[in-house]
């Protein structure tokens, strides 16, 4: 009898112990502060000015709070609504670890990145583009992590982007085909 417990409750140890770590991550989205960092320069030419120093500054004199997760990176959104701040993310594979960057994943998001801030900053609400740390002195920000997990980040240390909040495409081909329908 005792050697049946003992069996039972290794076996629920193990799958505990299987289960604890996915749930984990489905709970926090993966999220990790060291993700934020890759030991990489990237050779952008010099951005377009996006906006004001001063409401680059005011946009990020405020906490923001989780978004969402996407592709790339984490989203963040601002207290009055009226930003989002996404931190690109770096998973443990996505850098060609010495073997150069022109042909990575890495370099082909950055240069996405910079092709919409010259092209189409106003289309995708970019204020602020960030891709090599330390070239400005910004401030640290406050957010909310998945989970409320409260963290304060030196922006100089990591890479993000800082758009205009804008309302999402369902909704809005949502509101447009109500119309036509009540039309």
């Amino acid at each position: 009898m005792g050697f049946v417990i003992c069996r039972v409750f290794l076996f629920s140890a193990l799958v505990a112990s299987l289960l604890v770590p996915t749930a984990l991550k489905l709970v926090t989205y993966g999220f990790k502060l060291e993700k934020l960092h890759l030991d990489l320069q990237f050779q952008a030419p010099q951005m377009p000015e996006l906006a004001s120093e001063e409401q680059i500054n005011q946009a990020l004199r405020q906490p923001y709070f989780f978004l969402g997760k996407g592709a790339q990176c984490y989203a963040f959104e601002s207290q009055d609504h009226q930003y989002v701040l996404k931190l690109l993310r770096f998973d443990r594979n996505c850098a060609s670890g010495g073997r150069g960057i022109d042909g990575t994943k890495v370099a082909k998001v950055f240069k996405a990145f910079q092709l919409a801030a010259e092209e189409m900053p106003i289309e995708t609400g970019l204020i602020y583009l960030h891709l090599n740390p330390a070239t400005k002195s910004l401030p640290s920000v406050a957010i909310s992590g998945p989970a409320w997990h409260r963290h304060v980040i030196s922006l100089d240390t990591v890479r993000f982007i800082l758009q205009r909040k804008a309302e999402p495409f369902s909704m809005i081909l949502e509101h447009h085909t109500k119309q036509k329908i009540d039309s």
